[in-house]
């Protein structure tokens, strides 16, 4: 599998949606593009993911600052450290004006989630820690106002299950709102200590 990945550096004003907007219009793989935000004291750090190499096109604000292609040699069995961004939400039933809420879930319903996202990706989580990041955080939308998300960040150990599910995964992120900077699954090797 064939993965590159991209590095932009962003200010702090530039809202995710404005982001998602100019990935989106440099999408050149069958797969989406996937992105993690992560925030500096003085700008942000926009990690992107694509199945392809896409060519740029120079945006106001959004820095390319370097790219590179990976050639992923991944067997069963294998096991590998992994990082998560996620929104694990679940939907209501409709309210009675019709609309349907997003609900974060917490809980044994959050360890819950996440057994049945690596269910679907492909792979068993050996060990796992979950952060929940504060719900009082925001981020700034096109408006001007501030929204409120539910964030979890899962780290740990994984082994390869499925390659083929786990591959789609890579590919296509886990759960909802990847639009806003979620569901990119990083994976590294394990290096034992004293090795480079």
């Amino acid at each position: 599998m064939h993965l590159h990945l991209s590095q932009f550096r962003a200010p702090l004003s530039l809202d995710r949606e404005t982001i998602h907007k100019i990935l989106a219009e440099n999408d050149v793989g069958p797969d989406r593009i996937l992105f993690r935000v992560e925030l500096r004291s003085k700008h942000q750090v926009v990690l992107v993911q694509n199945t392809l190499v896409p060519s740029w096109t120079p945006a106001a604000g959004l820095d390319l600052v370097g790219s590179k292609h990976i050639e992923l040699a991944l067997a069963e069995g294998m096991r590998l450290r992994y990082y998560l961004v996620a929104n694990p939400i679940r939907k209501s039933r409709p309210v009675p004006d019709g609309k349907i809420i997003e609900i974060p879930v917490h809980g044994q319903a959050l360890e819950d989630w996440w057994a049945r996202q690596a269910e679907r990706g492909g792979f068993q989580p050996e060990t796992t820690q979950i952060m929940v990041v504060d719900p009082a955080r925001r981020y700034r939308k096109k408006d001007a106002s501030r929204m409120g998300i539910h964030e979890v960040h899962f780290t740990g150990i994984l082994r390869i299950v499925d390659l083929d599910r786990f591959y789609r995964c890579l590919a296509g992120g886990i759960g909802k709102n990847k639009h806003l900077g979620y569901g990119l699954l990083s994976v590294a090797r394990i290096v034992p200590r004293g090795q480079p």
